[in-house]
């Protein structure tokens, strides 16, 4: 989806959120692709930040039981 975006505008996804940012949408079309880039960066910026995912089985979830995945 990212991909996507990048190849319609030409333009990474981080450059064309400050660009909108900047001189705001000129249509519906842009501010929904503004709004999904900023959903986007947001995940992915959330994503690196994690350093493990705690896994646990069954609906006993303790820390103890659970399995770090890096």
């Amino acid at each position: 989806m990212i991909k996507d975006l990048e190849r319609k505008y030409s333009m990474s996804i981080e450059d064309f959120v400050n660009m909108i940012r900047k001189r705001k949408p000129r249509s519906l079309e842009e501010q929904t692709d503004f709004m999904e880039a900023t959903f986007y960066l947001g995940v992915l910026r959330e994503l690196s930040n994690m350093r493990s995912i705690y896994i646990t089985r069954g609906s006993n979830i303790s820390i103890k039981e659970a399995v770090v995945v890096k």
